[in-house]
């Protein structure tokens, strides 16, 4: 499956844009997996921790395999078994790292993280994709404890509010269709990690005559998104310009990246699902910018929501129309 290109191929320095890939999985560790990154892209492994490891490419930057917890990444785990008596010697034994790390990998997902890859080069991911699945890694639907995603981190064409805005406008217009499209598994609905925008922001939002400044786009979205559990997460992007704004309104800033980039967090990541494809998820991202340059099929589409959420039988028609219309309106 090729990896279309989005409508603006150039990111807000006029360089080609770039997308960052974050995996979640099970069952392969993590000297396995720092050695498969290094097979398809190079670069040199270096060991972190017993928790940590990354792979230095001298091009593309650092590419990062890590037990996405942080009782062991930040090491919070010492405080309280020192209270029971332990040595900080012992404690950073690695016969002790190595049992917490057994331990924690059947509660926590690893990570697999990628540098900004330009967009010509993004496909490669699908080779690692292969690889890990060849290892064994366990993905989202492998059991009911996990919640696996795949988040896209999407460079940014343009920080004007218009832009930013018609991202998020076509995003959650095209909700209910990209629902459908990766089949969310039920996994990652019932849990916290990606819940949906409320029906008052969908309504703020969605109505072509909302015209924000940057500042009151940032304040409305923090009023009604006080968390980055979103499956868009628009957080990092106004950090990069309003962090005091953000941090005053009580956000964690320690959980939040800065960067210039989107935070496409909905799809599942079914690594072990030998007909899934981490081009399916980006192409349905295409479908959001796609939409987002069509103002006129924006508002026009924006409008038909608003209508529909007044009625119920109307908003399941909606959603049929959505279905049976974003091909034909969203094609090249």
């Amino acid at each position: 499956m090729a990896f279309l290109l989005p409508p603006r191929q150039l990111s807000y320095t006029d360089a080609e844009r770039s997308i960052g890939f974050e995996l979640e999985y099970a069952s392969v560790d993590i000297p396995t997996v720092a050695r498969i990154v290094q097979r398809v892209f190079g670069g040199e492994i270096i060991e972190e921790s017993s928790f940590s490891w990354k792979v230095e490419h001298p091009r593309l930057g650092h590419f990062s395999i890590e037990i996405d917890t942080s009782i062991l990444k930040e090491k919070q785990y010492i405080k309280p078994l020192r209270a029971l008596g332990l040595e900080l010697s012992e404690l950073e034994s690695p016969v002790v790292e190595h049992s917490l790390l057994s331990v924690f990998s059947l509660l926590a997902p690893f990570a697999f993280t990628t540098p900004p890859l330009p967009l010509r080069e993004a496909a490669r991911v699908e080779e690692l994709r292969a690889q890990l699945r060849s290892a064994g890694a366990a993905g989202t639907g492998a059991s009911l404890c996990y919640a696996f995603g795949l988040h896209l981190n999407v460079e940014v064409a343009s920080f004007d509010v218009k832009y930013l805005l018609n991202i998020l406008r076509a995003f959650i217009i095209l909700y209910p269709e990209l629902m459908e499209r990766e089949r969310i598994d039920s996994t990652r609905k019932i849990t916290h990690y990606i819940n949906p925008f409320s029906r008052g922001f969908v309504r703020l939002i969605i109505n072509p005559q909302y015209r924000p400044t940057m500042a009151s786009f940032v304040r409305d979205y923090l009023r009604w998104n006080p968390s980055r559990n979103r499956p868009l997460d628009m957080l990092p992007i106004f950090a990069l310009h309003h962090g005091e704004q953000i941090r005053s309104d009580g956000q964690d800033a320690r959980l939040i990246k800065a960067r210039p980039a989107f935070h496409y967090r909905l799809p599942n990541c079914s690594v072990d699902a030998p007909e899934w494809r981490i081009a399916h998820a980006w192409n349905n991202w295409v479908l959001i910018e796609r939409l987002a340059e069509r103002q006129e099929d924006l508002d026009d589409l924006g409008e038909r929501y608003l209508a529909a959420m007044e009625d119920e039988r109307l908003e399941h028609l909606w959603e049929q129309h959505l279905s049976d219309n974003v091909g034909r309106r969203l094609s090249p």
